[in-house]
């Protein structure tokens, strides 16, 4: 009796895989026939070799099911040609689509990591900005370059104090109040305002700051705004005259001065009129400062000190600091209706709390009455004391031992006021 023996075999279903056409400038990739078999598998998952000599017919048909692009990337969809394809807006590279917020780097998308940076690289193979020509790129930012014989400033005091107030001029500003127009301040106007800000900072043993041209931007329209409305605020009004959204957030992250840029730095450094803080100086002894921002008009400027990326790790900082004192830093001559005796020493600190401290002062080993007050905190420091003369005076030639009682660890040190000119 004939047995018939048939194996009905299935045809390979073409697997409508989505492969990237690397040639193909309209974002669209090919489904290929991706099966390249030599046997099959029927219904229970038994394999058939399909050039078996005792195969008796085959069955071609293929079954009917559409073909389909599963694989396409994020960002794409299936057309009608059954082809992945990037959807409007996007960029193909490689077998990706990039949104408009990425870019194609060495056939990946990628995201820029340029955040707040100015210039360097964005971590794509592209750049987050270029700097002028008379700065530099540092971490990010745009910062004064180091030209000429102050890139190695003397080490000695006097000496150092004398060659930093040699050039105390304001720059020449270029804006308008009445078309409220900021301007530029034209140097050495902002730069000698860097050099005083990181003459104190030397004084006190703090590494130097650069200036970022992001926060000058910030700071200049700031002072227009002062300048425009011949007043002060930390927080303008929208209806001040030439307020502008740049200006409004550098005057809540910076000192700010009725006067040109320059003479600001050494009436911050007195500091009259902030009895319970002393702001001012203590934002530019803080340990957090840098880089900062520098605006100037011919009558009031804004010195963005907020937000720096400093990390000095002072345990303290005093004012006036260990070793010798320049007598010009306690009565500036341009602050000639204030002095550092009557709006008092100071001591900071973000890791010594102060907050039951008295201080105690001693000239050439004879006590003097001081009045010891707590400052506010977070102006540049965790805390703050100041310490008032009562019915004294520092004089040159003389030397005073400080010490700042109940506190953990124990702060204590001694200064020599001498005159540098």
């Amino acid at each position: 009796m004939f047995q018939r023996f048939a194996v009905v075999l299935f045809a390979s279903w073409f697997l409508w895989g989505c492969f990237l056409d690397s040639s193909d400038s309209d974002a669209v990739w090919f489904a290929e026939d991706s099966n390249a078999n030599t046997g099959v598998e029927d219904a229970s998952g038994t394999a058939f070799d399909t050039t078996s000599e005792d195969s008796v017919a085959v069955d071609t048909t293929v079954p009917d099911v559409p073909p389909t692009c599963d694989a396409c990337p994020a960002n794409s969809f299936c057309n009608d040609s059954f082809e992945c394809e990037c959807e409007v807006g996007m960029l193909k590279c490689g077998y990706q689509c990039c949104t408009p917020f990425e870019s194609c780097h060495q056939g990946s998308c990628c995201t820029s990591q340029c955040g707040n940076a100015e210039c360097g690289s964005d971590g794509c193979g592209g750049s987050c900005g270029t700097c002028p020509a008379d700065m530099e790129c540092v971490s990010g930012y745009c910062e004064d370059a180091c030209i000429g014989p102050d890139c190695n400033p003397p080490t000695g005091m006097c000496e150092r104090w004398s060659l930093d107030r040699v050039d105390m001029s304001e720059g020449v500003w270029s804006g308008s109040i009445s078309s409220c127009d900021p301007g530029a301040l034209s140097n050495p106007g902002r730069t000698n305002a860097l050099k005083l800000v990181n003459l104190y900072r030397f004084l006190v043993g703090l590494p130097a700051v650069s200036l970022a041209e992001s926060k000058n931007v910030k700071a200049q329209a700031c002072a227009l705004i002062m300048h425009a409305n011949d007043d002060l605020s930390h927080f303008p009004p929208a209806n001040w005259k030439c307020y502008s959204a740049n200006g409004s957030e550098a005057a809540g992250k910076s000192n700010i001065a009725s006067t040109a840029g320059v003479e600001a730095i050494d009436l911050y450094m007195v500091d009259p009129g902030n009895d319970t803080t002393l702001g001012h100086r203590r934002w530019i002894l803080s340990n957090s400062l840098g880089p900062i921002g520098a605006g100037s008009t011919t009558e009031a400027s804004c010195l963005l000190v907020l937000g720096g990326s400093g990390n000095a790790g002072a345990a303290w900082i005093a004012w006036p600091p260990p070793g010798d004192f320049p007598y010009e830093a306690a009565y500036p001559e341009k602050v000639w209706w204030s002095s550092l005796d009557e709006t008092g020493w100071s001591v900071q600190s973000d890791t010594v709390d102060l907050s039951a401290g008295v201080a105690q002062v001693l000239e050439d080993g004879l006590e003097r009455p001081v009045a010891t007050y707590l400052l506010e905190p977070y102006f540049g420091s965790t805390w703050a004391l100041r310490f008032v003369p009562q019915g004294w005076a520092m004089k040159v030639g003389k030397s005073y031992q400080v010490s700042i009682q109940n506190v953990s660890p124990p702060i204590s040190y001694e200064f020599t006021v001498v005159d540098c000119f």
